[in-house]
């Protein structure tokens, strides 16, 4: 009797069905109602632009040393 054993490689890269929409259609007034008229929602820039809406990055805030606070003098005695 004659066996035939399979060998599976083992897939490389994502999983099956990890490449699906990430997305989902939601409409506005329901979104509204959920988090308000005032509320934040996060968009892809891609997104933005193909909707032709134009924001302006803020610029990265860079922290500097201040050196105008005064100095503590004091002497060390042995």
């Amino acid at each position: 009797m004659w066996y035939s054993v399979a060998m599976h490689k083992k897939k490389q890269g994502r999983p099956k069905g990890s490449t699906g929409s990430h997305f989902v259609k939601v409409k506005m007034s329901d979104l509204t109602s959920y988090i308000g008229s005032e509320g934040t929602v996060v968009v892809s820039k891609r997104w933005l632009n193909d909707m032709g809406i134009h924001v302006e990055e803020k610029a990265e805030k860079v922290l500097t040393p201040v050196d105008d606070e005064p100095k503590i003098h004091f002497n060390v005695y042995e």
